[in-house]
């Protein structure tokens, strides 16, 4: 406090004799600045044109600027004491988990869809065996990098979708080397259209969630029927104007469950009832997610169909299962039937009738993404 009161003090001392009480000192500033702009060059301007007043001004100033330069200085030293980036970055526990999942998911992809394939053109051959093999070590190494990284709480919904994909993969894979061990070359490649099927249904939309993240990684409407995924917006509930980008993001994740368990529902295994109650609980899951939400008055007719497919969707499901556990053939079969009409003449023709508003739509392929096209 003694320094603060001396440097003071000095200050006042050197600004006395030269400073003018205001108002005339903008007056006077102005003026000098006015006849330096008519000097040509800094060789005109010494000591001796500027006198010892203005000598010590410049010391005042530079004064000043000193002190002030050591308070900032000290206060910057008391409130940051470390350096503070700009810009908020990813975090690092996202950052590693993702690091991990696209270093071992493009393995994985290409030994399912390129090695596996063209080694076992020949089913009997010894490099299709080893290939299968192969494509397990891959799917065991990417679930172990898994467990040996932690997952960010953001992610673990994710995080539990992609394990479970994994799990399927190796399943499907030794379900092969069994049918292999067997000469079963029937259920060889049938077990191995399942495969591609986890693959691209559970793995894959797993793995673009975790790079989409924190947008949704959804199925783009009107996608000529290729199935592929981008990053979408994440959904709001707290905004009227979310209700479609809810709806779209919700029924891309259902479709590609139906999907998927379709293919592994060849039989009645207890692969295809966990698989079913998954499907049952993303249907659950969209009526939460839309339950909350201001339906545009537009939308209302549609939006009614829609939560009445759901429900009929949930009663089919619960039909499905039912049937595995009493092993009812006939239960069964009615109960995929109602699985399919309702995923193709409700749920999907009220999602694309939302997108095409106020144009109606036609009725297009069931195998595609657009079952619903837009009339022209």
């Amino acid at each position: 406090m003694e320094n603060e009161a001396r440097i003071r003090r000095e200050i006042q001392q050197a600004l006395d004799p030269v400073v003018r009480p205001a108002p005339w000192l903008a007056d006077s500033i102005r003026e000098s600045l006015g006849g330096l702009s008519t000097r040509r060059g800094w060789e005109l301007v010494n000591s001796q044109s500027l006198g010892w007043s203005a000598a010590r001004a410049a010391v005042a100033v530079l004064l000043i600027l000193a002190v002030a330069a050591i308070f900032l200085v000290g206060s910057r030293a008391l409130t940051r004491p470390h350096e503070v980036p700009a810009q908020p970055t990813v975090d690092p526990a996202v950052q590693h988990y993702r690091a991990v999942v696209d270093e071992n998911f493009p393995v994985l992809e290409h030994q399912v869809v390129a090695s596996l394939p063209a080694a076992c053109g020949q089913v009997r051959a010894p490099a299709c065996r080893e290939q299968v093999l192969k494509t397990k070590e891959a799917a065991q190494k990417f679930q172990a990098d898994l467990s040996g990284v932690s997952v960010p709480p953001q992610l673990q919904s994710i995080d539990a979708d992609l394990r479970t994909g994994l799990a399927d993969v190796v399943a499907g894979l030794d379900a092969m080397l069994l049918d292999l061990d067997h000469n079963n070359y029937d259920a060889f490649a049938k077990d191995g259209d399942a495969l591609f099927s986890v693959k691209l249904y559970e793995v894959y939309p797993a793995a673009v969630a975790v790079d989409c993240w924190p947008k949704a990684a959804v199925e783009p409407l009107n996608s000529e029927g290729i199935f592929k995924l981008v990053c979408g917006e994440a959904p709001s509930p707290t905004s009227t104007q979310r209700y479609q980008p809810v709806a779209y993001a919700d029924w891309g994740l259902l479709r590609m469950s139906i999907n998927s368990t379709d293919q592994i529902c060849a039989d009645h295994s207890s692969l295809c009832r966990a698989r079913t109650l998954e499907t049952k609980r993303l249907s659950q899951q969209f009526l939460n997610d839309i339950g909350p939400l201001i339906v545009p008055p537009q939308l209302a007719p549609f939006d009614g169909e829609l939560r009445q497919g759901l429900h009929d969707l949930i009663a089919a499901l619960d039909d499905r299962v039912a049937a595995i556990d009493s092993g009812d053939t006939n239960r069964w079969d009615a109960a995929n039937v109602s699985v399919d009409q309702v995923k193709f003449n409700v749920i999907a023709k009220a999602i694309e009738e939302m997108a095409c508003w106020p144009k109606g739509v036609q009725i297009g392929d069931d195998s595609s993404s657009s079952a619903w096209p837009c009339t022209s």
